[in-house]
């Protein structure tokens, strides 16, 4: 028999590269579980960015008509500036 008989018969009787095969297939398969939950997990945390995003901006947007939302309006507290009835003319 010569080296080629010898190399093909060591080859069948190897199994490491069986072993190698189902290694690397199990990495897929994990590689795979992973990616699709990294897909999942991001677009549940898109939709909670969006909905607090949607809130926030409600919450601004629900007080940009009233005039007591801005500072120095002059409602609310704080010291009267305008002179009538002081007594001072």
């Amino acid at each position: 028999m010569g080296a080629r008989g010898r190399f093909w018969q060591r080859a069948v009787r190897d199994e490491s590269g069986a072993t190698m095969v189902e290694y690397s297939f199990m990495a897929g398969l994990i590689a795979m579980v992973a990616m699709a939950a990294v897909a999942a997990l991001g677009l549940q945390s898109k939709d909670q960015w969006e909905q607090s995003q949607n809130k926030i901006g409600g919450a601004f947007s629900a007080n940009a008509g009233s005039p007591s939302s801005s500072p120095g309006s002059g409602t609310g507290g704080g010291a009267n500036t305008d002179n009538a009835g002081s007594g001072s003319n």
